[in-house]
This record gives C-alpha cells, structure tokens and sequence, in this order.
C-alpha cells in the first residue's frame, strides 16, 4: 500500500471539511494553494458530506454513529488520478475481498516482522511466525460497498505558478464484526496452542488485526 503524505491528507481534510457547509472552498500554504473545484453531486446543489473528511482523517467514530455500521467492522479505499471515468471504473471493479485481505496480511508481517528478528526465545518466534504464515494464506470475505465519494482539486504552486487538477475518489467498506472475528480466529484456528506464552501471543495478534484501521490506497 503506498503510503499516504500525512501534511496533504491534513490539507485534503480541511479542504474538504470546508466543503461540507460551503460550495467552493481554497485552503493555502505558503508554497501552495488547493481549491476544491467539482465534487459529486455538485451539479444539482449538493454539498461534500462531513464523512468524506472524515474518511481522510480515518476517523471511524463518525461512521460508529451511524446506523447502518452498527456492529460493523469500517476499512476505507482510495484512488487518485486526473481521469474520473477510470476511477469509476476503479470502483466498480475493486474487489475488496483481495485488496483487503492483502492489506491486512501485509500490515501483519510488518507489525510482528520486528518479533521476528530476534525479541522473542526461539520456540516463540517459531510459534509467532506459524500464525503469521497462517493468517497470510487467508482471505476475509464479506465486505460490502456502503459509500462511496469524488472530489476534484486543484493545486496550485506559488513558486512555479503551475496547475494541476486531480480527482480522489473514497469508498467505505464494511464487514460484520462477528464475522469478521470469526474468520479472524478460523485463519490461524490450525495453529494449535500449547502453552500460555502461545495463548498469548495468538490473543495479541488477533487482536491486531481486529483493531487496525485498513486503507487500500493505489494511484493513477
């Protein structure tokens, strides 16, 4: 997953934050000026929604409040690119089941990778890296497409004076939490337990993987 400039993002979110109570906003820096210049549903009125900035700042709790993710597990995907019609097609071919689970895997590797190299006696690292590989041959299944976003900036550097307009494109996954942790526990159910520091362990990467927030990002 590319990782995702943390200032921008910021930027983004404020941009588009604006955007929620305003048709057309401009946030500036000293070195750039982004103005938010087409957004769906611009054409007819509408304003950008508040969980749009909410989905950059990846902050779950205004979707927890939200009836239709009651009980459900949130992961967020994002596509940039200066084509809509191809980040359309983005969406509607995106299989999240895949994506997802290849982020998940990933995020596991790297979060445990350190355990890995040497922190833990050799019968543990063994027993940590089962449950790694185990994890990493599943795929969860069961998300579903619940919202999905286009907003189309403009940036504008003050010291080159170019221009360039680009589209990012949110979509919210969900998946039912209960399933979600059943299949959580059924991706490393055949790496048995033999001892408390193997329980604890095993407790300790499930529940990682439970409480990472995921975002499959790609660009154009």
């Amino acid at each position: 997953m590319k990782k995702i400039n943390v200032l921008v993002l910021a930027f983004l979110s404020f941009a588009f934050a604006s955007c929620a109570s305003n048709s057309v906003t401009t946030v500036s820096s000293k070195t750039t000026t982004i103005e938010t210049i087409d957004w769906k549903g611009a054409t007819i009125g509408e304003e950008i929604p508040s969980w749009v900035s909410a989905a950059i700042d990846n902050d779950e709790s205004v979707f927890l409040k939200m009836p239709q993710f009651d009980g459900k597990k949130i992961f967020f995907a994002e596509e940039k690119g200066k084509n809509l019609k191809v980040l359309k097609s983005w969406v509607d071919n995106f299989n999240a089941q895949s994506q997802f689970s290849k982020e998940l895997s990933s995020y596991v590797q790297q979060k445990f990778g350190g355990e890995l190299n040497g922190n833990l006696e050799d019968e543990e690292e063994t027993y940590l890296h089962e449950l790694v590989s185990s994890f990493s041959r599943n795929e969860i299944n069961g998300f579903g497409k619940e919202l999905d976003y286009w907003v189309q900036t403009r940036k504008i550097d003050k010291l080159d004076k170019s221009v360039e307009d680009s589209y990012q494109y949110i979509v919210v996954y969900a998946i039912d939490e209960n399933l979600y942790k059943t299949q959580i526990k059924e991706a490393m159910e055949n790496v048995p337990v033999k001892n408390a520091k193997q329980d604890e362990l095993k407790q300790n990467v499930e529940r990682s993987i439970f409480e990472v927030q995921v975002w499959a990002e790609t660009q154009e």
